[in-house]
């Protein structure tokens, strides 16, 4: 069982952090798990794919969507339970955040009730909040949904120098996070994880089911870890924290382990 983790989501990056400079991400998983194809939720939307990323399950199961997620709370007694949900269940005292630039995932997503701490901002003022709560706080599971990077697909096309620009500038952000996590103490007993939750088309779109739409990378670090190249879905996401905690997966989810433990 590990003491934390971290969740760290670059909205629209797809599968495109291959194509770019990114030496945070290269130091940070040097030795860990990676994939650049990883099948995300179609259609390829955000609420669709970060609502699948958190509870476990296919979109067509938890049923939200961009209109959804951004007109309601969701219910407490929702029926598919989020992975918050189980670790304020297991961990009632601990400390649990979630940043994110699009605050629907906050209050649409992500259940009221729970005592978690939640925040949104721009990327890089994000980057900020994220990095003065850690050094303040002791936080078992810390999510994280960057924006900026799908904001530049949609500008510029997924794919082309804007875009790709924008996943560089983002994964110095992510370096800053890991450095203050690192300084903090709390990284050696810590599973990190990074992924997107879908891309896009070269045209700036997205929501269908071309491969540039519904392939998108995963990488994994922490201790017992093994140093491989391995497939998942994207709701397997909800899995891997759950097993992180050795929280039994709820008989609704469908969310499977990745094999990437020794």
């Amino acid at each position: 069982m590990y003491s934390n983790v971290y969740l760290i989501g670059f909205d629209g990056a797809g599968n495109f952090f291959k194509d770019t400079d990114t030496p945070n991400i290269d130091r940070i998983f040097e030795n860990g798990a990676f994939s650049h194809h990883v099948l995300t939720e179609i259609p390829t939307i955000s609420a669709q794919c970060w609502g699948s990323m958190l509870m476990g399950v296919d979109c067509e199961a938890h049923g939200l969507t961009n209109s959804i997620v951004g007109l309601r709370h969701l219910p407490d007694d929702f029926a598919i339970p989020t992975v918050f949900k189980l670790v304020r269940e297991k961990f009632p005292d601990a400390n649990l955040a979630a940043f994110s630039c699009w605050n629907p995932i906050n209050y649409g997503i992500i259940e009221e009730g729970l005592n978690i701490h939640k925040d949104t901002g721009e990327d890089d003022e994000l980057c900020e909040k994220i990095c003065e709560f850690l050094r303040e706080n002791d936080t078992k599971l810390l999510f994280v949904q960057f924006d900026s990077v799908d904001g530049a697909g949609h500008r510029f096309g997924y794919g082309t120098k804007g875009h790709l620009d924008q996943i560089t500038h983002v994964d110095a952000l992510l370096g800053k996070i890991f450095d203050t996590i690192k300084d903090s103490g709390r990284l050696d007993d810590a599973l990190f994880i990074v992924n997107s939750d879908h891309g896009g088309t070269h045209t700036g779109g997205h929501g269908g089911d071309t491969d540039a739409e519904k392939i998108v990378s995963f990488f994994v670090r922490g201790k017992g870890i093994k140093a491989s190249e391995f497939t998942c879905e994207i709701k397997d996401t909800a899995a891997l924290i759950a097993s992180a905690f050795d929280i039994d997966l709820p008989t609704v989810w469908t969310a499977k382990v990745p094999d990437i433990f020794e």
